[in-house]
C-alpha cells in the first residue's frame, strides 16, 4: 500500500475516534442533566408529601379538639353518650336507663336495682341470697341504696374516649378525601387512644398506625397525634356528680341538694365508729360527719336545681362556661338524673331465726315477748316523704276483718288473741313513699307456748297451826317458803310447758347457805313435758309415788340443817339464745317434821298401832283397835318436837297398849320405847317397861297376858302384896304375886296388918319355930283373928 494512503487512513480513524469521544461526552452530559432534572422533581414530590402529612396532623388534632368540646357538651347534657350517637354504647330505654325531660335523654346516675317482682323487697340488699326472706336491713346499717351507674373515671372517660376514637377516624378520612384525593385510601391498624383527666385539663394521646395510598402508591404514613385541652371538667364532675352520687347511694341520710353541697360536712348515722368525727348518740348508734367538697364547689361558682319528673329527679348544675371551655363566654349546663328508689323499711324482727324460718318470736306469758308490738320505721334515700305504713292480711292472728288492712305505723296484738294462734303466722307490712313506691315484708311470726314454770312442795302430813291440824300444803300455801326435813320425802310437783319443735331442758338446783350443800338435780322423765307436768319424790328424786319411798332408805341430799334456795330452771333453745324461766322457793331444812296422826299415834316401827278417837278428835288410848297397815311416814312422828327438832333420849315415843308382864314376869304393865335422838319419824331408842299402878302399887299379871308367869288366879290383876278374897287370902312371894297365903300372916316387926302393902317385906306366911319362939304377931286369914304365934298356931 502507498504511504500517502496510509496517512489518509490514520486521519480517518482519528476523526472517527474524536466523533465517538464527543458523542460519548454528550451522552454522559445528557444523562447527567436528565438525572438532575429527575432528582429535582422527586424532591418537589417529597416536600409536597411532607407538607400534606403535617397538614393532616394539624387538621386531625384541631378536629379532635372541636370534637372534644362536642363530646363534653353531649355528656354534660345527657350524662353519657347513647348508642345511636358516635362512640355510644348504652341504649336509652325510658324509665330504665334514663329519663327524657322533653328535650334531652338524661342518664340515670343512680337507678333502682332490678329484682324479680316476687322478691323486689330484697332492696336494699346487694343480691338475692336471702330469698325469699326479707333482706334484714335496719337503719343505720350500711347498704347500697340503688345501683350507682355513673362511677368516677368510668362512664365519662369511656364514652368520651369512644366518641373521640370515632371522630379521629372521621377526621382522617375527611382530610384525605378533601385534601389529597377522592381516590386516596387510608390503610390503618388498631387505633389506640389514651385519655387522661386532670384538674387542669384533658391529655389525649392517639396511636394510629395508618398509611395514605393513591393508585397503589404510598404517599405517606402517620402514627401519633396528641394534644392537651385545658378544662376544669374533671373538677366539676367530682363536686357535682361523682362524689355526691357515691354518698347518695351509700348513705340514706345524705340529701343530694344544693344545701348539702354548699355545707362543710354532712351528718350520717352509723352502727359503728368509722373514725369520721363520730359521737355516740342516744339511739345507741354513732352520729358521724363527713367533709364535703364545698370549697371547690364554691370556687367553681356552681348552682344546682333539682327538678322532679313523676318521682325521678333531674339535677341541673349551672356554672360559668369558662370552667369547661376557656375560650367561650356564657353559662354551662350539666345534667344527671336519679331514678326514684323505694323507701327502705326497717326489718321487723324480734329474736329472729332464719334456720327456723321466723322473723318475730312470741312466747305467751313472757314479760317482754308475750305480745305482738310492732312499730314500723322507714327511711327514703331520695328525700321523699313517707306517705303511709300499712299492715295487710294479719291472717289468723287477727280475726276482726276491719283490721285486715290496718293503716298506721303500729300494730298491737294482745295475748288474748294469741293464745289460740300457736305456730307460724304471717303479717304483711308495707311502707309507701309520696310517689307510690313501696317496700314490704312478710313478717313470719312464731307464736310459742308459755315458758312459765312453777313448782310446789307437798307432803301428805298434818301440821299444827295455831292449835289446829292443817294440811302441809295449806301450811305453806304462799309457795315461796317451805320447811322440809332431812329425813322425810316430799312430793315435788313441776309445771313445765311444751314448745313448738324446740329443744328444751329442765334443771333443779339447790343452793344452800351451808358450804358443801349445793347440788344439781336432773329432772327425770322429760317425756312428761308433753303433758306439762312432772312429779318426783325428793330427796332422792328417783321416785314417782310417795309410797315408793322407804323409811329406812339411804338419803342422798339435805344432810345439813340450814337454809337455801331450790330453783327450777326451764330452757328452750332458740336461735339467738336460750330462753329461760326460773321458779324459786326458799327452803329451810329442819331435823324432822312434827306430823300428827291421832289414829296412829306412834312412829315406826310401831306405826301400825291404830286407836279410836275421842270427841275432840284426839287419840283415845283406851280404844285400841289393833294393828293396821299404814305408810310409816304417815303415822305420828312421835320423836319430833313441835319446833321441828328431834326429841332427846328421855322422851317416850311408844307405849304398848297391849298388857304384858314385867318385873320378871309378875307385874302387869306396858312396854315403853324412848326416842334415839337421831330421828323424828322413828321410835328406836331405849326399851323400858311402864308398870300398871293401882293405889300407887304394882299390879300382878295374868297368864292371858304376854310374858306373865303362872300367877295364882286369886292374885291375877290384883295389887302385889295385897289381901284378896275379902282379906281371906294374901298374895306374896316374888314381886308379891307368886303365891297365895290362905292360913296365917306373920308380922316380923309387929306391924299392923293394914300396912302389909307398904311394908310387905316385914310379913310372911305361916308361923315357924322362930316366930313361935319370939311370939310374933300373927293374923288368921279365914277369921281375921289376930294373935301371936304359939306351938298350937296363932292364939
Amino acid at each position: 500500500m502507498k504511504k500517502r494512503d496510509r496517512k489518509a487512513q490514520i486521519t480517518v480513524f482519528m476523526i472517527l475516534g474524536l466523533l465517538i469521544l464527543f458523542a460519548a461526552l454528550f451522552v454522559v452530559m445528557l444523562t447527567m442533566n436528565i438525572k438532575k432534572s429527575s432528582l429535582q422533581g422527586e424532591q418537589e414530590k417529597i416536600l409536597t408529601q411532607v407538607f400534606k402529612k403535617e397538614a393532616l396532623r394539624v387538621y386531625v388534632e384541631d378536629c379532635l379538639k372541636d370534637n372534644m368540646e362536642e363530646g363534653i357538651d353531649l355528656l354534660a347534657k345527657q350524662g353519657r353518650i347513647w348508642n345511636d350517637q358516635p362512640g355510644g354504647s348504652e341504649e336509652f330505654i325510658n324509665d330504665v336507663t334514663g329519663i327524657s325531660d322533653g328535650k334531652e335523654r338524661i342518664y340515670y346516675g343512680i337507678s333502682r336495682k332490678l329484682f324479680p317482682k316476687e322478691i323486689f323487697n330484697a332492696f336494699p340488699c346487694k343480691d338475692e341470697t336471702n330469698t325469699p326472706m326479707f333482706c334484714g336491713y335496719s337503719y343505720p346499717q350500711m347498704a347500697e341504696f340503688g345501683q350507682l351507674k355513673l362511677r368516677k373515671d368510668a362512664i365519662f372517660q369511656k364514652d368520651l374516649k369512644n366518641f373521640l376514637i370515632n371522630r379521629t377516624v372521621w377526621c382522617v378520612e375527611n382530610f384525605t378525601k378533601s385534601n389529597i384525593s377522592q381516590e386516596a385510601q387510608v390503610v390503618s391498624t388498631n387505633l389506640e387512644l389514651t385519655l387522661e383527666e386532670t384538674d387542669e385539663g384533658i391529655n389525649v394521646l392517639v396511636n394510629y398506625p395508618l398509611k395514605i395510598k393513591l393508585n397503589k402508591e404510598e404517599l405517606f404514613h402517620l402514627t401519633k397525634f396528641d394534644f392537651f385541652y385545658p378544662t376544669k371538667f374533671k373538677q366539676v364532675l367530682d363536686v357535682t356528680m361523682f362524689y355526691p352520687l357515691q354518698w347518695d347511694q351509700k348513705f340514706v341520710d345524705f340529701n343530694y341538694d344544693n344545701v348539702s353541697l354548699n355545707a362543710d360536712y354532712f351528718e350520717y348515722n352509723s352502727p359503728i365508729d368509722v373514725k369520721e368525727n363520730c359521737l355516740f348518740n342516744d339511739a345507741g348508734d354513732y352520729t358521724c360527719k363527713r367533709k364535703t367538697l364545698k370549697d371547690k364547689y364554691t370556687e367553681l361558682e356552681i348552682k344546682m336545681q333539682k327538678n322532679n319528673y313523676s318521682g325521678d329527679d333531674i339535677f341541673v348544675f349551672m356554672m360559668p362556661i369558662q370552667n369547661i371551655f376557656p375560650d367561650r363566654s356564657g353559662d354551662f349546663k350539666l345534667q344527671i338524673a336519679r331514678q326514684n328508689r323505694p323507701p327502705v323499711l326497717d326489718y321487723v324482727h324480734r329474736e329472729n331465726c332464719s334456720n327456723k324460718g321466723y322473723d318475730y318470736l312470741v312466747i305467751l306469758g313472757d314479760e317482754k315477748l308475750g305480745e305482738v308490738n310492732i312499730n314500723l320505721s322507714a327511711h327514703d334515700a331520695d328525700e321523699d316523704k313517707i306517705k303511709e305504713y300499712r299492715f295487710d292480711s294479719a291472717g289468723g292472728l287477727v280475726n276482726d276483718n276491719s283490721l285486715n288492712s290496718l293503716v298506721g305505723d303500729k300494730l298491737f296484738i294482745g295475748k288474748d288473741k294469741l293464745t289460740h294462734n300457736l305456730g307460724l303466722k304471717t303479717i304483711s307490712v308495707n311502707v309507701l313513699d309520696e310517689h307510690g313506691l313501696s317496700d314490704w315484708q312478710e313478717v313470719r311470726v312464731l307464736v310459742d307456748k308459755s315458758m312459765k314454770t312453777s313448782f310446789s312442795i307437798d307432803i301428805p302430813y298434818k301440821i299444827n297451826k295455831e292449835g289446829k291440824s292443817v294440811d302441809y300444803a295449806i301450811f305453806f300455801k304462799n309457795g315461796k317458803d317451805y320447811l322440809i326435813s332431812q329425813e322425810d320425802p316430799f312430793i315435788l310437783k313441776l309445771q313445765l310447758p311444751t314448745a313448738q319443735d324446740t329443744i328444751q331442758n329442765a334443771e333443779l338446783k339447790y343452793i344452800s347457805n351451808t358450804e358443801g350443800e349445793n347440788f344439781n338435780l336432773n329432772v327425770y322423765n322429760l317425756d312428761f313435758i308433753k303433758q306439762g307436768k312432772i312429779q318426783v319424790i325428793a330427796p332422792n328424786f328417783n321416785k314417782e309415788k310417795f309410797d315408793d319411798y322407804k323409811i329406812d332408805e339411804q338419803r342422798n341430799y339435805f344432810n345439813v340443817v340450814g337454809e337455801g334456795v331450790l330453783s327450777l330452771s326451764y330452757a328452750r333453745a332458740y336461735c339467738n339464745e336460750d330462753k329461760k324461766d326460773i321458779s324459786e322457793a326458799k327452803i329451810e331444812v329442819k331435823q324432822c317434821i312434827p306430823h300428827f296422826n291421832p289414829e296412829y299415834p306412834y312412829a315406826y316401827p310401831y306405826n301400825k298401832y291404830n286407836f279410836g278417837l275421842d270427841i275432840k278428835g284426839m287419840t283415845n288410848l283406851n280404844d285400841f283397835k289393833g294393828e293396821k297397815e299404814i305408810n310409816p311416814f304417815l303415822a305420828t312422828h312421835s320423836c319430833c318436837n313441835a319446833d321441828w327438832t328431834v326429841k332427846d333420849k328421855t322422851q317416850v315415843c311408844f307405849t304398848n297398849p297391849a298388857m304384858s308382864c314385867g318385873g320378871e314376869g309378875y307385874w302387869l304393865g306396858n312396854l315403853v320405847i324412848k326416842c334415839d335422838a337421831k330421828s323424828g319419824n322413828k321410835c328406836e331408842g331405849q326399851s323400858d317397861f311402864n308398870l300398871l299402878k293401882q293405889n300407887n302399887n304394882n299390879v300382878c299379871g295374868d297368864k292371858k297376858y304376854k310374858d306373865c308367869k303362872n300367877i295364882p288366879l286369886e292374885c291375877s290383876e290384883k295389887e302385889a302384896w295385897s289381901l284378896v278374897d275379902d282379906n281371906k287370902k294374901w298374895c306374896y312371894g316374888n314381886h308379891g304375886c307368886e303365891n297365895v297365903c290362905e292360913s296365917v300372916i306373920v308380922s316380923d316387926a309387929n306391924l299392923d296388918f293394914e300396912n302389909i302393902k307398904l311394908e310387905y317385906a316385914q310379913f310372911h306366911c305361916g308361923c315357924n319355930n322362930e316366930d313361935v319362939a319370939k311370939a310374933k304377931k300373927c293374923r288368921i286369914l279365914s277369921s281375921g283373928y289376930e294373935g301371936k304365934c304359939s306351938a298350937t298356931g296363932c292364939t
